[in-house]
C-alpha cells in the first residue's frame, strides 16, 4: 500500500505485515465486525436463542455493535466519496480496491450490521456515541505508535504531524464516528413510529455509500 512516511512527510510503497496491517482503519471495521458476530453468536449459543441476562457478554455485544456500525459507514462513505473519486481524478490503478477482501471491509461490513439494525432493532441510546470516539482514539493512538515506535509510517497523509492542521483532521476522525452513529441512532428512533420509513432510510443510507465497480473512465473523464 502507499503509505506516507513519518521522517520526510514522502510517499512510498510499502508491504506491511504483521500489527503493521492493522494501519488502515478499514482493518479495525472488520476486527470490529467480526468480534460483534463472533460475540453475537456466542450469546445466542449460551442463550439457546432466549432474551435474559446476558452481563458482561452482552456489554460487550452493544459497544461492539455500536462502534462496529458506527466505523463501517464511515469507512463506506470515506472511500466512495473521497478515495475513489480521488483516485479517478489523478488517474491512478485502483483497481486493487474492489478485490474481495477490500470488499469486504468496505461495503459489506455496512451492508451485515445494516442489516442486523434492521433484523434485530436494537435498543439504542445517544450516549452510546461515546463508544464510537473510544474507538477512534485507539485507532490514532496504535497509528501514531506504529508511526513513531514501529513501522515509521502512516497510511494517511493527514495523520503526519507535520501539517499544522493534522490534528485537526486527527479529531476530525474519531468525532465522526460519533456523528455516524447518532445518525443511526436517529434511525433508530423512526422505528419507534414508522418501522417501513426507518428501514427504507437505512437501505437507501446503505446504497448511497457503496460502490462495488470500479468508474469507468469515460463517465470518469465526462
Amino acid at each position: 500500500m502507499l503509505v506516507v512516511r513519518l521522517e520526510d512527510n514522502q510517499e512510498v510503497l510499502l508491504h506491511p505485515v504483521g500489527l503493521e496491517k492493522f494501519v488502515t482503519f478499514s482493518s479495525w471495521t472488520l476486527l470490529a465486525n467480526v468480534l460483534y458476530f463472533a460475540v453475537a453468536s456466542l450469546l445466542q449459543l449460551m442463550n439457546n436463542g432466549e432474551s435474559g441476562d446476558i452481563g458482561l457478554l452482552g456489554t460487550l455485544q452493544v459497544i461492539l455493535f455500536v462502534a462496529g456500525i458506527s466505523m463501517a459507514f464511515l469507512t463506506a462513505t470515506v472511500v466512495r466519496f473521497i478515495i475513489l473519486p480521488n483516485e479517478v481524478r489523478i488517474a491512478r490503478e485502483h483497481s486493487h480496491l474492489f478485490l474481495f477482501h477490500e470488499q469486504i471491509m468496505h461495503n459489506f461490513a455496512a451492508i451485515f450490521l445494516a442489516v442486523e439494525m434492521i433484523l434485530v432493532s436494537p435498543n439504542l441510546a445517544p450516549e452510546f456515541a461515546l463508544f464510537g470516539l473510544f474507538f477512534g482514539i485507539i485507532y490514532l493512538s496504535f497509528a501514531y505508535l506504529n508511526a513513531y515506535y514501529g513501522g515509521g509510517f502512516f497510511v494517511y497523509s493527514f495523520l503526519h504531524p507535520k501539517p499544522k492542521i493534522a490534528p485537526i483532521f486527527a479529531v476530525g476522525l474519531a468525532s465522526s464516528l460519533a456523528v455516524f452513529y447518532l445518525g443511526l441512532w436517529l434511525v433508530s428512533e423512526v422505528r419507534q413510529t414508522n418501522i417501513w420509513l426507518s428501514g427504507i432510510t437505512m437501505i437507501v443510507w446503505v446504497l448511497l455509500v457503496i460502490q462495488f465497480k470500479p468508474v469507468m473512465t469515460e463517465f470518469a473523464n465526462g
